[in-house]
């Protein structure tokens, strides 16, 4: 299609019933696109079994326009934007379950008076219990209270703790009297606490409830705790990082849109990990695996309109014949009865041929009927119609 219909498409893009979006605003800011949401949360959860090992973290839809949950986040490249909470398979980059951040309002009507990091993890992970998955998270996140409340869901806890929680004993602080490389552990009968001492004056707090031992690694000396929380807290970067390389993102001022796009890019990448299930052997080159299968995908999606103008060509402009021979798309051959007076007979000029070098200034009239490049007897095929060598 031309841009300017894809921007008239994109300018009518509604996701719920307007009629009715007020009542439902007063209640929920995620209304306009409420209804999809909940549709795309509930097919990732179908389509998909997670391994053991998942990560809860955010991202950060990058969104500079009028959004009445808009978040500034200095760490991240896009600063401001909609914030979303991520549950992702920490070995396959799946997105299994995610929730948007709607600011503190949403929750004053909370009378569980849980933290906002525990909460998260609670809702995130909800379809999990009683799986025995591990659930790894950074320290904004991690805490005892969440630690015993999925332990009594039968799910486990790794990350790190930040050194100012009232749980964290003074004793596992840092300090300048410790060696560097040392670490210390501390159990209770269904977690484990340490601190590592990676730089003087410096401690890195894990707790976790999936280790039972003060296990250290022989090659860089460090815990087996932070070996496993290395191993798995990069599940919902890296699903950053891919829905960034590879984005259908445009610049609106609509926040609605920009969660829709946020949404494109995760399906991508989830479709991505379920298609490389099934088919193992898709190609290979690893690092051309995704830009071949979104290839693919795009070509899938717009095969049956491809299929339906071909089979109508006659009303196509010579560009979008052009962009439908690109894809694969043969369009029909259109006969010299069919076309408008204005373009063939007397009032047709002579023009160079499009094959021929300008030193041989070689002026033809005919003019190939697929492509309408003009085109010399050599460079031809003569039947009912003229059609040039590319389009043969």
């Amino acid at each position: 299609m031309s841009g300017e219909r894809l921007a008239e498409i994109l300018s009518l893009l509604r996701f719920d019933d307007k009629n009715t979006r007020e009542a439902r605003r007063a209640a929920d800011k995620f209304a306009p696109i409420r209804d999809l949401w909940n549709y795309f949360g509930e097919q990732c959860r179908t389509m998909y079994t997670p391994s053991p090992y998942l990560t809860v973290d955010e991202q950060l839809l990058g969104f500079r326009g009028r959004c009445p949950f808009r978040q500034y986040i200095k760490s991240k490249p896009d600063r401001y934007g909609i914030k979303l909470w991520l549950c992702a398979d920490a070995e396959t980059y799946y997105v299994y379950n995610l929730h948007p951040y709607l600011g503190r309002e949403e929750r004053r009507g909370n009378s569980t008076k849980l933290p906002v990091g525990t909460e998260v993890v609670l809702s995130l992970v909800q379809p999990l219990e009683q799986s025995g998955r591990n659930i790894t998270c950074d320290n904004f996140f991690t805490s005892v209270q969440l630690a015993d409340l999925l332990y009594h869901k039968k799910l486990t806890l790794l990350g790190t703790v930040r050194k100012s929680n009232r749980d964290i004993p003074d004793q596992f602080l840092a300090s300048r009297s410790k060696d560097v490389g040392s670490s210390l552990f501390a159990f209770t009968a269904t977690t484990t606490l340490v601190s590592y001492i990676p730089k003087r004056n410096r401690a890195v707090i894990l707790l976790s409830t999936m280790h039972s031992d003060n296990k250290v690694d022989d090659k860089t000396k460090k815990p087996e705790i932070i070996m496993e929380y290395n191993r798995t807290k990069g599940g919902v970067d890296t699903v950053d990082q891919l829905c960034h390389k590879y984005t259908v993102k445009r610049l609106t001022r609509r926040w609605t849109m920009c969660v829709f796009y946020g949404m494109l890019d995760i399906a991508a990448v989830n479709s991505l990990i379920v298609f490389l299930h099934n088919n193992p052997d898709f190609h290979p080159k690893d690092n051309c695996k995704r830009r071949l299968f979104l290839e693919n995908l795009v070509i899938g999606l717009i095969k049956p309109h491809l299929e339906n103008r071909r089979n109508h060509a006659n009303g196509l402009t010579e560009h979008t014949r052009a962009a439908v021979r690109v894809v694969g798309y043969l369009v029909a051959v259109v006969s010299k009865l069919s076309r408008p007076m204005s373009t063939r007979g007397a009032r047709l000029k002579r023009k160079r041929c499009h094959y021929c070098p300008a030193s041989k200034d070689r002026k033809v009239f005919t003019e190939c009927d697929m492509c309408h490049n003009r085109v010399c007897p050599k460079h031809s095929k003569t039947t009912t119609s003229s059609v040039c060598v590319d389009c043969m």
